[in-house]
């Protein structure tokens, strides 16, 4: 007896057999344990059952039961508490909706800003940065050059020369008027290009294993530079503040968050070469309080020197896994939008040690050193001086 179903005419979907009619679905069944029906009307023949099979009919599982649906109060309360303190919801304003509505597209707008137009030498355009732990995002305004030092071309030591550029950078800021604070598009090409010519002459950079050490590079290539003091921020919360050094160098040691804001978020009109364990770049706070950050060696996809500018607009996206949520968040001043990004950007830095196509993880990043850099023969700068009389109370208070 061949049994298949076929549609209508009507699109009803029926059952034929040989010389046998279906049941009505009107009929009432009853299900066994076995899983067989019977039916319970007796003026009904009992249909033709096939042959039961010696294996046990497998249970069907329990439904599974449904997802309670979370209020929007409970939403806003998990979220609270899964934000860190220092990150601020953005405000309810037009503006800040509109940018909800618009989050960028941090997948594919690196691939797109690879190549474009730039409008002129001071062309400041919004790129997006993503950590290493891929947990934050960043929406920064940032001027892009054309070349960095991992450009393909250049010299072969201009990949560990960051020491060298960062002294050229920043000697270049302390010998312009505040008007300027940061380079052009177009004087970063030049320095770069400026500095691969002596690398290349000199053979700099040429069979070292480790990076030089700043004060010994500026010594023998930035001689009207002095780095007088140093600010050994410690990501670990519970590391101990220190004061050491003489009268040529002196050495702050303290926890981040205490040194940022006492210290650095304080500053007007300075500069700092920032050290982390294989690399170097420029910190430039203007005479408004408005902080740069210079990189020659290029972020993620984006194999060029640039200058990221921090500011009321510098957006942070928080990435939550559990569950998957995305959270926009906004910084209220510049110093806190570059302390976020020295926080989750170049704080949870990994040192990445490559052997042929390996790539291994070394070490984790425990701390951030600022040096800072003022010319030889001009005035003390206000954070230099600060140290310094802390330094003489401290020594005169062990005495």
């Amino acid at each position: 007896m061949q049994r298949f179903e076929t549609t209508g005419p009507e699109g009803r979907r029926g059952v034929d057999e040989e010389n046998e009619s279906p049941p009505s679905r009107a009929d009432p069944v009853e299900v066994s344990s076995s899983g067989t029906g019977k039916c319970t009307d007796p003026n009904q023949s009992r249909q033709p059952v096939g042959k039961r099979s010696s294996r046990r009919r497998r249970e069907e599982p329990s439904p599974i039961p449904k997802r309670r649906k979370v209020s929007a109060h409970d939403r806003e309360h998990w979220l609270e508490e899964l934000t860190p303190l220092e990150f601020e919801r953005p405000a309810t304003t037009p503006q800040n909706k509109l940018l909800q509505a618009h989050r960028p597209n941090y997948s594919t707008d690196m691939l797109q800003r690879r190549v474009y137009e730039r409008k002129g030498p001071y062309d400041w355009v919004p790129m997006h940065f993503s950590n290493e732990k891929k947990t934050v995002k960043m929406t920064v305004e940032t001027l892009v050059g054309d070349v960095a030092q991992s450009t393909e071309g250049l010299a072969e030591g201009m990949g560990i020369a960051c020491s060298l550029l960062s002294l050229r950078m920043a000697e270049w800021m302390l010998r312009h008027p505040p008007e300027h604070p940061v380079p052009s598009a177009g004087v970063l090409n030049k320095v770069l290009y400026q500095t691969e010519h002596d690398v290349s002459e000199h053979e700099l950079f040429i069979g070292v294993d480790k990076f030089p050490e700043l004060d010994k590079m500026a010594s023998d290539h930035a001689p009207n530079l002095r780095l007088p003091l140093a600010l050994y921020l410690y990501l670990p919360e519970d590391s101990d503040d220190q004061l050491l050094g003489d009268e040529e160098l002196i050495f702050a040691l303290g926890r981040f968050d205490s040194m940022w804001d006492n210290h650095i978020a304080t500053c007007r009109n300075e500069v700092f070469i920032v050290a982390i364990s294989n690399h170097f770049f420029v910190l430039r706070i203007d005479d408004r309080g408005k902080f740069f950050v210079l990189d020659t060696l290029g972020r993620g996809n984006m194999d060029r020197a640039s200058v990221l500018q921090f500011g009321n607009g510098t957006l942070f996206t928080l990435e939550h896994r559990a569950p998957r949520h995305s959270q926009l968040c906004e910084a209220t001043s510049s110093a806190k939008a570059c302390k976020y990004f020295f926080k989750y950007f170049v704080g949870q830095h990994h040192i990445h040690q490559k052997r042929g196509y390996e790539t291994k993880v070394t070490e984790e990043l425990h701390s951030i050193a600022f040096y800072l850099v003022r010319l030889k023969g001009s005035p003390k700068r206000p954070l230099e001086v600060q140290f310094e009389r802390q330094l003489a109370e401290s020594q005169m208070h062990d005495v």
